[in-house]
């Protein structure tokens, strides 16, 4: 016997709880009650698109700057892409516009996002149609109470689910109280598979300019070879095939002075930040108003042993961890992690 309207409890808003959203809509949408929680002030995780406080129409990607579809990804998800680019998510990338990107076999494409990167996670979570979406719900803790998950967030709120779904960075899922850590001591080689897991740090500068001020240069974002801090640069409108619209533009420092940085403030790093930016651009035009950003965890460098995609941590209640932890960086690899995710859901149901 199917039992209809289980609650199901994605934790986070990035691009894989989108899509393991949108596929538990569309899969199992008669046996599953759907809310999303996370710590955020809004949707995007690493897709996360920033507008300047005195232009709405002025965006800055501060995290995923375009996504690189190699020839067999694009075949395995040629619906996705298709239907991305039938509803305009997603366009190619303009011949050129990044200068210094590396080789890539033949075949391969790469696309932007003209309405910012968190487009792209929020046209998932509309396919989602979640019952609710809550933000700043930083979770806790998850305690087992019968067959179901009770979760908390730091802030004291309790809410029970049948099935949650953990899509944070794995160094995060150890750092959740309740009966993770014992249920994690159970199945030793679940917790050595989070702990082997690894990122890259970096920070981005975002630089908001009023309209009519240009950045007179012959690309529309660039790899630095020549700095000690930043590795990448982007004029936003221009690199979304834009310009016409008002001018952005972000800087990602690399990954080594990411590293040697990361517990820095933001209070600390801003003015470094622009003081090499100034030596680089001496030219452009004064910013209108100006977002540092600190990721922590940008980039994985170590996936989960295997790469399988997800892993349950309990079964009844189903407690699981996903993202691109457990396949590596990139949108194609959360597609993997979506689906796995949602096949372990799926068994779950009975559907």
């Amino acid at each position: 016997m199917q039992v209809m309207g289980r609650k199901v409890l994605l934790v986070g808003s990035g691009i894989t709880a989108a899509l393991t959203g949108a596929l538990l809509r569309k899969q199992a949408a008669d046996h599953i009650s759907l809310t999303i929680w996370d710590k955020a002030r809004g949707a995007g995780g690493r897709m996360s698109t920033s507008r300047s406080s005195g232009d709405s129409e002025c965006l800055a990607d501060l995290g995923a700057q375009y996504i690189t579809v190699l020839p067999d990804n694009f075949e395995k998800n040629r619906e996705i892409y298709r239907n991305l680019l039938e509803d305009r998510i997603i366009e190619p990338l303009a011949l050129g516009a990044i200068s210094g990107m590396k080789d890539f076999p033949p075949g391969t494409q790469h696309f932007v996002t003209p309405n910012g990167m968190s487009s792209l996670v929020k046209y998932f979570i509309s396919m989602s149609a979640p019952e609710a979406t809550l933000f700043q719900h930083h979770i806790s803790s998850i305690t087992q109470i019968g067959e179901k998950l009770q979760v908390e967030t730091n802030t004291g709120t309790k809410e029970e689910f049948d099935v949650v779904i953990l899509t944070l960075p794995a160094p995060q899922v150890l750092q959740l109280s309740g009966d993770v850590p014992k249920l994690l001591k159970r199945q030793p080689e679940l917790e050595a598979g989070l702990r082997a897991v690894t990122f890259s740090s970096r920070f981005a500068l975002a630089l908001y300019f009023n309209s009519g001020d240009g950045q007179h240069e012959p690309w529309a974002a660039k790899y630095i070879n020549d700095s000690p801090i930043f590795r990448y640069a982007s004029i936003e409108n221009r690199k979304r095939n834009r310009p016409e619209k008002p001018p952005a533009a972000v800087f990602h420092s690399n990954v080594q002075y990411g590293q040697e940085n990361i517990d820095r403030s933001l209070i600390d790093m801003e003015p470094v930040l622009l003081e090499e930016y100034r030596k680089l651009f001496p030219t452009w035009p004064k910013p209108a108003a100006i977002k540092c950003q600190k990721w922590r965890y940008s980039q994985v460098t170590s996936p989960f042993p295997g790469k399988i995609g997800s892993i349950s941590i309990l079964n009844k209640p189903l407690l699981l961890c996903g993202g691109d932890s457990f396949t590596g960086s990139g949108f194609d690899n959360c597609i993997e992690s979506a689906r796995s995710l949602t096949k372990n859901v799926l068994e779950f149901l009975e559907v």
